[in-house]
């Protein structure tokens, strides 16, 4: 607690000093606005009534620069274990949304976790990058946390859920618990 303690005053003291700098909110602006969006027929694997879909509702699909291959589109359980749905983060006027196909049907949707795809941005020494990405978790990885935790979930975990994570920084995991969302504080 300490060390944490210093290093914040430290980095307090260094950017009063002008020997820190944030990058200007121009740069920030920028940044987001050069963010890879992918259109939904990029991704092969997702159903084409999906994509279909998709593409009706104006999404693009947000991507890290550091993960070659395309991401940010999921399949799993994640209503029931006998179920197949689709996960997918979608990016309308720079507000992403994760957007749940209920057993790959296009009419049946839920849609959860919206915010701006500003607030995913982070810098690292040379650039600032869009770091939002989802995957999913293992049911047994739920009643894991289920187990050691006190946990909001009225039951034991019998399906997958939906990581959102702000890579590198934070993660939440989204549960369907009884005909809702559940957000739910995650770490690895």
């Amino acid at each position: 607690m300490k060390s944490a303690l210093f290093g914040a005053l430290l980095f307090e003291r260094l950017l009063g000093l002008g020997i820190v700098q944030f990058p200007s909110p121009e740069i920030w602006a920028r940044a987001d606005a050069a963010t890879v969006r992918l259109a939904p027929s990029a991704f092969k694997d997702l159903p084409s009534n999906l994509r279909a879909e998709l593409e009706r509702r104006g999404c693009l699909v947000p991507q890290i620069p550091t993960i070659g291959a395309a991401h940010n589109v999921i399949h799993g359980h994640f209503r029931r274990s006998d179920q197949v749905d689709w996960a997918v983060l979608c990016s309308r006027d720079r507000v992403s949304t994760i957007v749940v196909f209920w057993g790959a049907r296009p009419t049946a949707v839920s849609e959860i976790g919206r915010k701006p795809d500003a607030t995913f941005l982070q810098s690292s020494r040379t650039e600032i990058v869009f770091s939002r990405q989802i995957t999913v978790v293992s049911m047994e990885s739920l009643i894991e946390r289920y187990r050691r935790s006190r946990s909001p979930l009225r039951a034991r975990p019998d399906h997958e859920g939906i990581v959102d994570a702000f890579v590198d920084k934070a993660s939440d995991v989204w549960y369907w618990d009884r005909e809702k969302w559940l957000g739910l504080p995650w770490s690895d």
